[in-house]
């Protein structure tokens, strides 16, 4: 069943992307802002830095498909956590997407689509007691942004993503040092009344092919 749904989705992919009239793939620097409510945890706000990558395919209409993938690392966090080395990855799967022409070389554009957001965060005691929070949450998710055409097929790309998620599974783990021994305890389970909402600017360069 797993094997069928990922040959349709590759199959609509192909197909979309042989009918586009433009397409174009962006990588740049991004940072994403993201504040998250829980009955399991203090509402806290969490900002990352990272890169950030997108991909548009538009048929003549300005219709089709796009992804947006982040991978950033966490610089502050309210609750504190998240000093020893933590990561976050924050994409949107695979969505429609639309874009506008505002002059030759400049194309307003945006997307929605599922959103997927993993959040890492590691933090340290002492030297003996290590902590770890783990947070995947699902949700919905969009980009809008604006790509101006530079010169030949370069382009650069602004714009921001944000997203809702209502839906997460963590993972609490704690481990102990003594001596020889190690003691680890985990905790584990959807989390209750989750929610996040995340606003995540980003600036890059790309390549688009017409």
């Amino acid at each position: 069943m797993k094997r069928l749904f990922l040959c349709i989705v590759l199959i609509l992919c192909i197909s979309v992307i042989s009918f586009s009239q433009e397409i174009w793939f962006a990588g740049g620097t991004a940072f994403g802002n993201y504040f998250l409510n829980g009955e399991d945890f203090k509402s806290n706000y969490t900002g990352s830095l990272g890169i950030n990558l997108n991909f548009y395919a538009l048929n003549e209409k300005n219709i089709g498909i796009f992804f947006n993938y982040g991978i950033l690392f966490p610089l502050t966090n309210s609750i504190g956590k998240g000093s020893d080395l933590s990561v976050q990855l924050d994409f949107i799967i695979l969505g429609v997407g639309f874009g506008y022409d505002l002059s030759t070389n400049m194309k307003l554009y945006g997307g929605i689509g599922p959103n997927l957001n993993a959040l890492f965060l590691n933090d340290s005691e002492g030297s003996d007691i290590t902590l770890a929070d783990y947070i995947i949450g699902l949700g919905i998710g969009g980009d809008v942004g604006i790509k101006y055409n530079v010169v030949n097929r370069m382009t650069i790309n602004v714009g921001t993503t944000f997203a809702y998620n209502f839906a997460a599974y963590r993972i609490e783990a704690i481990t102990i040092k003594e001596g020889d021994w190690t003691r680890s305890k985990e905790n584990s389970g959807l989390a209750a009344r989750y929610s996040m909402i995340s606003i995540k600017p980003y600036i890059a360069i790309g390549f688009s092919i017409n």
